[in-house]
């Protein structure tokens, strides 16, 4: 067998099987090598914009975060004020004393009646509890006496006033005239 026959052959022979060898090298690598890296880069791309994403939510909470806490700082100095306006369950005594020197102040004779309200819930806020005050006095005493009540910080919500004269035997008639009983029915909201 003569192998330089076989060795020898055409110029277009020769360049053929070059250029199949080149391209099945080339496809080879490009299999094994190019196509596992470009997954690789598009795997890389997707969890990129995943973090991106991921990155422009968090700070996008982050700024909703820092707004509420300003719009809290806000907000705060108004919510105690609110929180002033009910009464504390366990202070009872400082408001019942808070109602006596308002009556003492306008020299008014008062009786308080607070009654048990509704059982406050978990869930409530506060509780309802129904206050009657029965007050007399001079009428313009017991008109500022309404007012100074109204003027407490504590919401106090009137459902209804009952005025009286009141008739004094052995007195004359200008102090009878002044003289008025009032029935004050109210609620009172505790907390």
């Amino acid at each position: 067998m003569n192998l330089n026959n076989s060795f020898n052959l055409d110029i277009k022979k020769k360049i053929t099987i070059r250029v199949l060898t080149s391209l099945i090298l080339f496809f080879l690598i490009a299999y094994f090598f190019t196509f596992p890296l470009i997954k690789k880069i598009k795997t890389q791309k997707e969890n990129i914009i995943a973090k991106k994403i991921e990155l422009e939510d968090r700070m996008s909470k982050d700024k909703n975060i820092i707004g509420l806490n300003e719009q809290i700082k806000k907000i705060e100095p108004e919510l105690l004020e609110l929180d002033k306006i009910f009464i504390n369950i366990n202070r009872e005594l400082d408001f019942i004393t808070l109602l006596e020197s308002v009556a003492n102040n306008n020299n008014i004779e008062q009786r308080l009646n607070i009654a048990p309200g509704q059982t406050k819930k978990d869930d409530d806020v506060y509780q309802t509890q129904p206050l009657i005050i029965d007050a007399n006095g001079e009428f313009k005493n017991i008109v500022q006496y309404i007012a100074d009540l109204e003027a407490l910080t504590y919401y106090i919500t009137i459902n209804s006033i009952n005025i009286n004269g009141i008739n004094k035997l052995g007195k004359d008639d200008a102090n009878q005239n002044n003289s008025v009983k009032i029935t004050i029915n109210a609620l009172t909201y505790w907390k």
